[in-house]
């Protein structure tokens, strides 16, 4: 009989029946579905592709190979908080760096409403507005496209302020400021938005009456080098203060460049040889540009000094000349008589006898002349005869035209009903007006302007002083010199002022700002760190928050924000596994320990 099979059982072992239910996976550690991925996902004895093996078995706290993910958010948070940094250290710095420093401010004066409403598709440009600086003589004028330079302007708090006064729009606007920069011009500049008022009722600028024109006529010769002239100019659309007269002994060839004034004086070049001492050429251009108002060709009675290069007049002709014009509302004229080689001369009134013979020193002689001992066919002026002789011998006869006027004869002055606190609109009746002016808002009186009956209409500026009325005064002159004065009364219309405290705005951001970007620098740097250590996930994407506050909410900060947060979102596994295998590591220590 065979001998039985030998038994499987060992000394000190016995065999248990273990039933296919019974193998369960192990517990999971504490964590949720991370942490059960890092100690049982594809644990052993675990159920993986239909069997029981432990397929690619993971022990217990082993921690899956790190990914760049997270560096990238650590990155850009601490770009972040260095980004705040320096935004605080600018801020704190700017407030006393630029402190009285000179700078340069290129500016651009817009439209408020439609640098607000348009959202910049749409700017319009206000010109001719005047920019000044409070506490400096620094000033300038918006051109054609809104843009102007300040220069020397002491950085730190400044007003800059706005104003302009049109017929059909104005501007009434200041800026409490701070400057820390240069705008240099071109395309950086320095946006200022104004409000622009339209008028109700609009005060529409009047039809132009004429074209602008230029007179010009001889005073005096101050001495044989020298001409004075009485310049004026008939403008309609402003005053003529600070325009500019350019005078030339040749055409286009101006040589002295003046401020407009009712007399100009003009020394010839007598070394040169180009001038002919016989006219002069004047043009008149306005304060800011080079248009033209107006040109004039000036004759000039030839002057009958000899000396200083001038033309000599001989015997037996004679030359005359009356200072002043030949134009006077007095008694009397003062004559100039010369003629090299005579001895004396005479004078005389159309159809009167000739007077007794006045002594000429060296061919030259001066005196005052009665206009009564002079007979006035035409009314109103004197046809003066001049003659020298040498000796018995009598010479050429020079015939001078004196015109005298006593008294200008008539002056109206109204204003129409729709006159503003722009400009009034001024119409002027005059017949023997030969020039006027008008009082200015701050005292004093404008220069005197070319006057025609032809012309019958003049802006005068007026204050803005609210609703309330102004007198406009205004004066008129004859070619005399005789006077008259009328006034008339105009509805003033305020320009509401705006005012812009961009300072305060200023001091109060920094009094927010500069906390929030120091919570959002700490808010970052904690997050980064966060992501630099795969810890606490939680804080890392409240950097990316801090991104934001640390940048002031620009295009940067949500750039870094975004950036974090996308990193760690990728890279949250790489979070939680970490913190699982600690809680695992940890908790397979106590076990042991019991």
């Amino acid at each position: 009989m065979p001998d039985p099979e030998p038994s499987q059982e060992q000394p000190g072992m016995t065999v248990e029946d273990v039933e296919v239910t019974e193998l369960e996976p192990p517990e999971e550690p504490e964590g949720g579905e991370g942490a059960g991925q890092a100690a049982g996902g594809g644990t052993p004895g675990g159920f993986r592709a239909g069997s029981l093996g432990p397929a690619h078995y993971t022990p217990p706290g082993a921690v899956r190979r790190r990914t760049w993910k997270p560096m990238v958010a650590a990155v850009a948070l601490f770009l972040a908080a260095g980004w705040g940094i320096t935004s605080v250290s600018v801020q704190l710095y700017v407030a006393n760096a630029a402190e009285g420093e000179p700078m340069t401010l290129n500016g651009i004066v817009i439209d408020y409403d439609d640098y607000y409403d348009s959202n910049g598709a749409d700017i319009t440009e206000v010109p001719g507005v005047e920019v000044t600086v409070d506490g400096t003589n620094v000033t300038a004028v918006s051109d054609a496209d809104g843009k102007f330079e300040l220069k020397d302007v002491p950085g730190g708090r400044v007003t800059v302020r706005f104003h302009k006064r049109d017929w059909d729009q104005a501007v009434n606007a200041t800026f409490d400021t701070y400057l820390y920069r240069e705008y240099t011009g071109g395309d950086d500049r320095r946006p200022f938005p104004v409000k622009v008022r339209a008028w109700d009722p609009p005060a529409a600028r009047p039809s132009k009456p004429f074209e602008p024109a230029l007179e010009a006529r001889l005073l005096d010769w101050p001495n044989a080098d020298t001409v004075s002239l009485e310049v004026l100019v008939a403008s309609f659309y402003g005053p003529l203060d600070g325009h500019n007269v350019l005078v030339g002994e040749q055409p286009s060839a101006y040589r002295t460049t003046v401020p407009y004034g009712e007399v100009v004086n003009y020394t010839f070049l007598a070394s040169t040889g180009t001038g002919t001492y016989d006219a002069l050429y004047l043009k008149v251009v306005p304060p800011v540009g080079d248009a033209l108002v107006n040109e004039t060709r000036v004759p000039l009675p030839q002057h009958p000094y000899g000396a200083g290069g001038w033309k000599s007049v001989e015997f037996p002709d004679v030359a005359t000349f009356v200072r002043g014009g030949n134009v006077t509302s007095g008694d009397s004229v003062r004559l100039v008589v010369h003629s090299t080689g005579a001895t004396e001369f005479t004078y005389r009134g159309e159809g009167d006898d000739w007077l007794p013979w006045v002594p000429l020193t060296a061919g030259e002689a001066e005196l005052t002349i009665p206009l009564e001992a002079l007979h006035a066919p035409d009314a109103g002026g004197f046809h003066l005869n001049v003659m020298a002789r040498n000796g018995t011998v009598n010479g050429t006869v020079q015939a001078t035209f004196l015109m005298h006027d006593p008294a200008i004869h008539d002056l109206d002055v109204t204003i129409p009903a729709n006159a503003t606190a722009l400009f009034a609109d001024v119409i002027v009746s005059t017949a023997e007006g030969h020039a006027i002016r008008y009082a200015l808002p701050g005292g004093g009186w404008s220069a005197w302007q070319l006057w025609t009956p032809s012309m019958n209409r003049v802006l005068v500026p007026l204050p803005d002083t609210g609703q309330t009325t102004a007198t406009v005064v205004v004066q008129t002159k004859d070619t005399a010199g005789n006077t008259l004065e009328r006034s008339a009364t105009a509805t003033l219309t305020a320009i509401k002022g705006q005012v812009t405290k961009e300072y305060e705005r200023y001091v109060a951001n920094l009094r927010v700002c500069v906390p929030l970007i120091i919570i959002g620098v700490l808010f970052s740097a904690v997050g980064g760190w966060a992501c630099m250590r795969r810890r606490r996930p939680g804080l890392a994407m409240l950097g990316s928050l801090g991104a934001m506050l640390a940048s002031g909410f620009t295009i940067w900060g949500a750039i870094f924000a975004v950036v974090a947060l996308a990193a760690i979102t990728l890279s949250r596994d790489e979070f939680e596994e970490v913190q699982a295998a600690a809680r695992a590591a940890a908790k397979e220590e106590g076990a042991e320990e019991r």
